[in-house]
């Protein structure tokens, strides 16, 4: 039977470069992301350690006849390479579901683009694989946090300068939902003014999608403090690592030391060691903003579809319902407390 054979690592490698390129686009047609190029380079390190196990290159064999033991022999092949990957992901590198199930969907990216772009017949089989992700926990501020760090002078005049610009931008993401590269990339060109009203106008980086959010006093009064800065955008440009620094410095300052437990599953297990406490002063970050934002907008009652409009979530986000269940969960233990004070 005559037989089709493809190198996979040098497509892989074709496949990173159009990416990087601009060759191969996103569905919207925007370019591909600068982080999840390099998380295909990480993927393709890990397919040449396995090839460099099997001491042979992998190969994409594909039939071009109706003979079923060649077929099969095709199918085991594969088993054998993705059971070899995710042991060695499992238990050579320790890493979780989640990680896992990220480099399964950017194999599966690599084959569809074989499909569309390189027009390979890549059978079913080689690309029909799955690993369960774990909903890891919402990671918000409650309501009362934020407005502590809104409305509290007291405690802003503790802070130093530094701290105070991380606050201030922190409470502004925490405000308009907006993503963390979005936010530092927006200008007083995005702030519009109609009807003694304020709104921001952002286009997404990532979605394409138009965000317009109506701005409160407080976060007026952040603009108006920066409006004489030099840089083309409102915030000045920083590192992550030095805003993360500064913001934990900040929660330290506030006394956000409670206790929150984190797990990891590995092949839908939380083990013992991946399980994790933690202090809320210790992993406060630049992800809280957009999930702070999400989660309190629905606790004080906005309507989901206003919420999912001003974030950019689509209809069917399953990352937005997790902010749902997040929300109703706080809603819940709120009402409990009400229920308690009403027992007799």
């Amino acid at each position: 039977m005559r037989k089709k054979e493809h190198l996979i690592l040098p497509l892989f490698q074709k496949f990173i470069s159009d990416s990087r390129k601009g060759k191969r686009l996103q569905p919207s047609g925007t370019r591909i992301k600068q982080s999840t190029i390099n998380f295909y380079d990480f993927v393709y390190l890990h397919l040449k350690h396995i090839e460099s196990l099997q001491k042979t290159p992998i190969k994409l064999i594909i039939p071009t006849g109706n003979n079923k033991r060649d077929l099969q022999k095709e199918v085991k092949y594969w088993k054998n390479i993705y059971s070899q990957l995710f042991d060695y992901l499992y238990n050579e590198r320790n890493c979780h579901d989640n990680y896992i199930s990220s480099v399964v969907k950017n194999i599966k990216a690599f084959f569809n683009y074989l499909r569309k772009d390189r027009l390979i017949n890549v059978p079913e089989y080689v690309y029909k694989i799955q690993i369960k992700k774990s909903e890891s926990a919402v990671l918000a501020l409650s309501v009362e946090q934020l407005k502590f760090l809104i409305y509290d002078k007291p405690f802003e005049a503790l802070l130093n300068d530094a701290e105070k610009t991380i606050k201030d931008i922190f409470v502004f993401g925490c405000t308009v939902a907006l993503r963390q590269s979005d936010l530092f990339a927006i200008k007083y060109s995005n702030i519009e003014n109609v009807n003694e009203s304020t709104y921001l106008n952002v286009i997404s980086k990532k979605t394409n999608s138009i965000s317009k959010v109506k701005l409160p006093e407080y976060a007026i009064d952040i603009l108006q403090k920066y409006k004489k800065s030099k840089t083309k955008t409102i915030f000045s440009p920083m590192s992550l690592n030095w805003f993360n620094v500064n913001l934990k410095r900040i929660a330290q300052k506030a006394n956000w030391t409670e206790e929150i437990q984190l797990h990891k599953t590995q092949q839908g297990v939380v083990k013992k060691q991946n399980k994790q406490v933690v202090r809320l002063c210790d992993i406060l970050s630049s992800h809280f903003m957009r999930r702070t934002a999400i989660t309190t907008m629905i606790i004080l009652g906005m309507n989901e579809s206003l919420v999912r409009q001003i974030s950019g979530h689509a209809s069917n986000s399953k990352e937005f319902y997790r902010y749902v269940k997040y929300a109703q969960t706080y809603i819940d233990n709120e009402i409990n407390k009400v229920h308690e004070l009403m027992v007799v």
